[in-house]
């Protein structure tokens, strides 16, 4: 069975800025048209995972995690190696 090294996502999130794979951004986004334009030209150009920290029409404290399988499947990679 599979076996991560993380115990949840936030430790995930930690680990990918230690390493310099994530960008926040702190600048409100609109969801509906903002996030997935900015996540499709990241994933074009093999960006960083984002953390989107402001997003409009929503309460403070909610978030929104993108591009992050990609960099969690080579950390299970590396990890099995």
């Amino acid at each position: 069975m599979f076996k991560s090294q993380f115990n949840d996502l936030r430790e995930f999130i930690e680990k990918l800025e230690k390493e310099g794979e994530l960008k926040r951004i702190k600048t409100e986004v609109d969801w509906n048209l903002e996030i997935g334009a900015i996540m499709r030209k990241v994933h074009d150009v093999d960006g960083p995972a984002i953390l989107f920290e402001k997003i409009k029409d929503y309460q403070r404290g909610f978030s929104f995690f993108g591009g992050g399988l990609g960099l969690f499947l080579l950390c299970v990679q590396t990890e099995r190696s």
